[in-house]
């Protein structure tokens, strides 16, 4: 079957599948062929049930950069033996689609391609403005796919391994329930998967550097090396002067011997919170400007400090950040 199956198509697979599962847990065999025809089943339906939960959320801004970042990193932990590159232009490039949706769908085609290289080989992820889409591209150097295969890689059940990743027709499912397009091309050495997604235009925007920013130094403390370095790179493109660190403590550290405008913290890390290290940091410069950022709710941080909250967008860092030092420097007049 060419078309993706509709989620109505789903719910009535996962019912057969259901039967199945039912008829075969009745059996008390012991045979082994039994047990794997179950577990079959079972990871069938899982798969149908995930792809269901991707139709049913609503489309939402993902920014590239830190998507692909992180999934590079995810990877880098579980496959030593392969290269992961990220290549992301503009920087500020946003999709409109979920981004625990798409993260999944790039997660499971880098793990698709780490399994096809038996774990040793080079895998480029890449992000970019193409006919005015968001284009998503995860090209790996593996031993490509065969013709015969290649055809009937985006039918429900079928795989090109048989490792952990989920099937391309899942994720092709998950890009076209976000209006987005998919296509792979495999020769007899190496794939591309291309994803094209409608831009979250709102979100793409980021101002010029401006002239406030120059001098300005800015101290960013986030134990995610992915996202830290991303941040980093975004603030120093557009002329503010940045220091970074993993570690609070050794923040602390530097604000006590070095001049900074400007704290940006994440808000959950290990040696303590971003609150709390945004206490402390007042104390040593109570002229200091402070930011914090999470992937959870400005309500659940319980601190009312000026907060943006995770994905974000170029933009809106860069409109934080600008806001929170012309308050600062406001306040110290």
């Amino acid at each position: 079957m060419d078309e993706a199956l509709t989620p109505e198509m789903r719910l009535h697979e996962m019912g057969n599948l259901l039967q199945a599962i039912s008829a075969l847990a009745d059996d008390s065999s012991q045979d082994p062929a039994v047990w794997k025809e179950r577990l079959s089943k079972i990871r069938s339906l899982a798969s149908m049930a995930s792809d269901l939960d991707a139709f049913s959320r609503p489309l939402e801004s993902a920014a590239l950069a830190d998507i692909l970042h992180t999934q590079s990193a995810l990877m880098e932990a579980m496959y030593p033996g392969v290269d992961v590159k990220v290549e992301v232009r503009p920087i500020a490039l946003a999709a409109a689609v979920s981004p625990r949706s798409i993260g999944r769908a790039v997660l499971n085609l880098c793990l698709n391609s780490a399994e096809a290289m038996s774990g040793k080989g080079r895998i480029e992820l890449g992000a970019q403005i193409a006919d005015g889409k968001a284009e998503i591209r995860v090209v790996d150097n593996g031993p490509g796919i065969p013709p015969e295969r290649l055809k009937r890689v985006t039918e429900h059940g079928f795989s090109t391994t048989q490792g952990s990743g989920l099937g391309l027709g899942i994720v092709r499912s998950i890009v076209r329930s976000a209006g987005g397009t998919f296509e792979i091309r495999s020769g007899t050495r190496g794939t591309l998967v291309s994803i094209r997604l409608n831009q979250a235009s709102a979100l793409t925007t980021a101002p010029p550097p401006s002239p406030e920013s120059k001098g300005k130094r800015l101290l960013v403390v986030e134990d995610d090396g992915s996202i830290r370095k991303t941040v980093e790179r975004c603030l120093a493109e557009h002329g503010y002067e940045v220091r970074s660190t993993n570690d609070p403590v050794e923040a602390l550290r530097i604000l006590g011997r070095e001049p900074v405008d400007l704290l940006l913290t994440d808000v959950v890390m290990e040696e303590m919170t971003g609150s709390m290290l945004a206490e402390k940091s007042l104390e040593i410069r109570p002229d200091l400007a402070i930011i914090l950022m999470s992937g959870f709710s400005p309500g659940e941080t319980g601190s009312n400090f000026p907060f943006i909250q995770k994905p974000f967008a170029e933009a809106t860092l860069l409109e934080a950040v600008a806001l929170s030092l012309k308050q600062a420097a406001g306040t110290a007049v």
